[in-house]
């Protein structure tokens, strides 16, 4: 089955150039966003392991000197988020590895030598994830085009990214996030790519791309089996043919790609082995359950924050108080489920279904372990960024079809859906790009008030 599908007729070129237009302008609002006051909030408990970890400082090392019943100075604390000449990639590596292994390192690579350039201070640690954030723009530009052959589209998905708060949030993190949404792009572009031109050589990109996510985060792997499912669902040819069983070709390229890139993985699959009680404790904060009311408090913000995010936790979603951002919050929420409605309706199903998976992967599977076995996995906004990419893609599709092929008396409707996407994603930007703190600083959120 053909993946393009649909393409959007320009009624009036004009028209489109200002669409296009307004999207070039929200497109530099966004990247405006992203490097403000880049070293004005709280450097996160996260971040500063990040520094250590570029810099191949061990907190073992850190917690056997300073760790004595003395006062310990901010300088001295700060010597280990420098670099120092004695310590070089090798011992980086090896330090990521058994210290923190729930990171693979090529984030922390990249980092390591761009502040070897530039230094290692906090505009500089957390410039290389804004730069990386860049990336997405044309990513998801490309993935439009693979999905629904429509430039305006494209240009509206660049828009909604540029100043989605929870994108911007993660830019201007010192963390693997930004990185993560650009891996999450291109191994769905490279997948795409193979299954309308099945060649070798594109099958490879894809298993390149497989081994380029799971080198950034580890929950990668769940996108590509994501990925798997939507091959063998949209593969029209039978499993069992002349009563036996028998792989379609699609699917045995997909398996030989997944398994190539596993293969890849293995250096880094021997640490995870060898260091999965260190693995096992960094992560155990996830298995602490939330009550159904929690999780359903933090599925709400987090679906809500791909538009619209003013800083309000899930703690506080129930109480009685800013009823208008929480009203902005429900209007975000209904246009994300009002999308993938959209697109079920109103696309073929290599490409509703292509949409839909992205935005149930990871998201469904770490709903599930947590209502089964218990746990907030699916509370963690990070972890459910492809989801959230999912979502956006659809409102794209949904922003875009809209403004072209509705009537002329009902385009001052979706006009207005679409300043309004425009006012809380600019809205929320201006706010959190001003903050000292957000919620993304976690067990740091209140260090601003405990240093003043």
């Amino acid at each position: 089955m053909p993946i393009r599908t649909y393409k959007i007729p320009l009624n009036s070129t004009l028209y489109a150039r200002r669409i296009r237009f307004v999207c070039l302008i929200l497109l530099l609002i966004g990247i405006v966003l992203r490097v403000v006051n880049l070293d004005r909030k709280v450097y996160w408990h996260d971040e500063v392991y990040t520094s250590m970890e570029v810099t191949a400082n061990s907190r073992s090392e850190l917690v056997a000197d300073l760790f004595d019943g003395r006062e310990v100075g901010v300088a001295e604390l700060q010597e280990y988020q420098r670099m120092r000449p004695d310590r070089n990639l090798g011992e980086m590596l090896w330090r990521l590895g058994t210290e923190d292994v729930q990171h693979p390192p090529l984030f922390y690579v990249l980092t390591r030598y761009w502040s070897k350039l530039w230094g290692d201070s906090i505009s500089t640690t957390r410039s290389m994830a804004v730069l990386l954030s860049f990336l997405a723009f044309p990513c998801i530009y490309w993935l439009c085009q693979e999905l629904f052959a429509s430039t305006i589209i494209g240009w509206i998905a660049i828009a909604i990214i540029a100043i989605s708060p929870v994108h911007i949030l993660y830019a201007q993190e010192a963390r693997e996030y930004s990185l993560w949404s650009v891996t999450t792009l291109l191994s769905s572009i490279a997948l795409l790519r193979a299954i309308r031109q099945p060649t070798w050589i594109n099958w490879g990109w894809y298993s390149l791309s497989l081994v380029v996510g799971l080198y950034t985060f580890l929950i990668s792997g769940v996108v590509a089996l994501g990925h798997g499912l939507y091959v063998v669902l949209t593969d029209s040819r039978t499993v069992f043919s002349t009563n036996r069983f028998r792989l379609p070709r699609r699917t045995v390229a997909y398996l030989i790609s997944f398994a190539i890139a596993i293969l890849l993985l293995t250096p880094w699959l021997y640490f995870l082995i060898e260091n999965f009680r260190t693995f096992q404790g960094s992560t155990s904060w996830t298995t602490v359950p939330l009550t159904y009311q929690q999780l359903l408090a933090a599925w709400l913000v987090n679906f809500s924050r791909i538009l619209v995010d003013f800083d309000i936790n899930s703690d506080s979603l129930f109480v009685a108080d800013q009823w208008v951002v929480k009203g902005l919050m429900v209007l975000a929420i209904v246009l994300g489920l009002y999308a993938l409605f959209y697109v079920w309706q109103r696309t073929q199903p290599a490409v509703w279904l292509f949409v839909w998976i992205l935005a149930g992967s990871p998201v469904v599977l770490f709903i599930l372990a947590d209502l089964l076995v218990g746990g907030q996995r699916s509370a963690s906004a990070r972890y459910l960024i492809p989801g959230m990419l999912g979502v956006q893609l659809a409102i794209a599709y949904l922003v875009g079809d809209r403004l072209e092929q509705t009537k002329r008396r009902r385009q001052p409707i979706w006009q207005g859906v679409a300043i309004a996407i425009v006012v809380m994603g600019i809205g929320s930007g201006i706010a959190l790009s001003s903050a000292e703190t957000w919620w993304t600083k976690g067990v740091s959120y209140h260090h601003p008030q405990l240093a003043g």
